[in-house]
């Protein structure tokens, strides 16, 4: 309700308030690169974050990706935790080309195969938001191929991609691969449909194959599925 989302808000104002005075205080005393000061900063960021204010969070992201390189090296784990949401922040905020070189950078520095993934996902989204669809789907389709081999063609996480892909084909007016890609998604869909998310993307999918086929000319296809 209203009432719930102003409460909220003024939450996450108070927080936003508390990270502040305790950051200026933790500088004064301690200086910029401390430890104590840095945790501080991250809390700070991340409730700017939950604030809905990516910009103001990205400053301090910036601040933190830039510490942490110079200790640490690009390749640490708390390093690519800075560079990966200064890229979120940069690309919620609207500052697409810079979140496409620190994503870029991130999937390259990033261990482990998931977080690789969802890094992708998030460069194809700011990728997708740039107008870029081509390198968009390149992204979809290395996850799309990397979840089929480990979690099947039928689970919902490699569903959703797949989904992602169909619609990422549709934007770039590629009409006859977005009837494939979300024909195939929804097949695979229709025999994995125990699981309710996985019929709540079955109609999804299957809306969005009707107007794949509909931009595609293929009318008679998508009256069957309406």
């Amino acid at each position: 309700t209203r009432k719930e989302s102003s409460a909220a808000s003024d939450v996450y104002k108070r927080q936003v308030q508390q990270f502040e005075l305790a950051l200026d205080e933790a500088v004064a005393v301690y200086g910029e690169e401390h430890p104590r000061t840095e945790i501080i900063r991250e809390n700070l960021a991340w409730a700017l974050e939950d604030a809905g204010r990516p910009a103001d969070a990205a400053q301090h992201w910036e601040t933190l990706l830039r510490e942490r390189e110079g200790q640490f090296g690009s390749a640490d784990e708390d390093t690519v935790e800075a560079r990966t949401r200064l890229a979120v922040c940069y690309r919620r905020g609207g500052r697409l080309d810079a979140a496409v070189i620190h994503y870029e950078r991130a999937v390259e520095d990033v261990a482990g195969t998931a977080a690789r993934e969802e890094l992708r996902l998030g460069l194809s989204a700011a990728l997708n938001m740039s107008g870029r669809y081509d390198e968009a789907v390149t992204q979809l389709r290395m996850v799309l191929a990397g979840r089929r081999r480990r979690l099947g063609k039928g689970h919902l996480d490699t569903l959703t991609v797949h989904h992602r892909l169909g619609r990422c084909y549709t934007q770039a007016g590629r009409s006859d691969d977005a009837v494939d890609s979300l024909r195939e998604a929804y097949r695979a869909a229709l025999n994995s449909s125990g699981d309710p998310e996985v019929r709540r993307l079955t109609m999804r999918l299957r809306r969005d194959l009707a107007g794949a086929y509909s931009a595609a000319g293929r009318r008679r296809e998508a009256d069957a599925l309406l």
